[in-house]
């Protein structure tokens, strides 16, 4: 069943009013009439069953006729700096980020990045918030990744939240699952950092470290950046036990 994400409270019996843009998405793109039904979430714990039963070019009603548990968020957030790419490759990243379980994405600026920032309110900017708010939807999540705006790097480093790994082919010692299970407890957050094609310079790799990151190794191949991106991702969230039963034990992290 197809879902859909509002901004506002819901309740069984309530008459949603779902707003123009997404009565053209109901109307002209997805080409539903009255009756069809569907799950709205609202970034609550619950996701909601909704029967359309108003449909116009400018606007649409449902229907709440049900509701559920939403799927839970991951307990360890996982926050993606990724270094801006062309444009293809990093829509894709934001897709497949999303789908994955992240939490948030940031937009990170370094020295070889090909493609400027761009700041929150931008066609550009916006356009990535349709791309995550619609994976959210296709992959099942109760609430979308929060989309950040450009960031400078040793910006970025010195605000990142929790664990922060910061990626280089160069890397010697421990790769980032490893790093992960070296934690004496689940942290209540990890920042990944991906560069851009060609990676990041030595240079930032001693920025970051100097600054508290942990530089690790993704193995010995040479990835794309987007490649990296996913990779960084799965292993984090395998390592944290995001992935595979399905539960969220955060197992292969052994208490000291």
């Amino acid at each position: 069943m197809r879902r859909f994400f509002v901004e506002q409270p819901l309740a069984v019996g309530d008459e949603a009013e779902l707003g123009r843009e997404l009565a053209h998405r109901l109307g002209r793109v997805l080409r539903l009439e009255p009756g069809a039904q569907f799950i709205l979430v609202n970034g609550s714990d619950q996701e909601f069953e909704a029967r359309l039963s108003v449909l116009t070019d400018r606007s649409a009603v449902a229907t709440i006729v049900g509701q559920q548990q939403a799927l839970a968020a991951a307990k360890t957030k996982l926050v993606l700096y990724q270094s801006l790419i062309k444009a293809a490759r990093f829509e894709w990243i934001l897709e497949k980020a999303t789908e994955l379980g992240v939490a948030s994405i940031i937009p990170l600026t370094s020295e070889r990045s090909v493609v400027r920032a761009e700041g929150e309110g931008t066609a550009r900017w916006h356009r990535w918030q349709r791309i995550v708010v619609e994976a959210a939807e296709q992959c099942g999540r109760s609430e979308a990744p929060a989309l950040g705006s450009g960031m400078a790097l040793a910006e970025a480093v010195e605000t990142a939240p929790g664990l922060r790994l910061f990626s280089w082919e160069e890397a010697g010692g421990l790769g980032l699952g490893e790093s992960l299970q070296a934690e004496p407890y689940p942290p209540d957050a990890v920042s990944l950092f991906v560069g851009p094609e060609g990676g990041f310079t030595p240079d930032e790799a001693a920025l970051a470290a100097g600054l508290g990151a942990k530089v690790v190794s993704l193995g010995r191949r040479i990835l794309r950046a987007e490649t990296a991106a996913i990779v960084s991702i799965t292993i984090a969230m395998e390592t944290l036990g995001e992935l595979g039963s399905g539960k969220a034990t955060g197992a292969r992290i052994a208490p000291r």
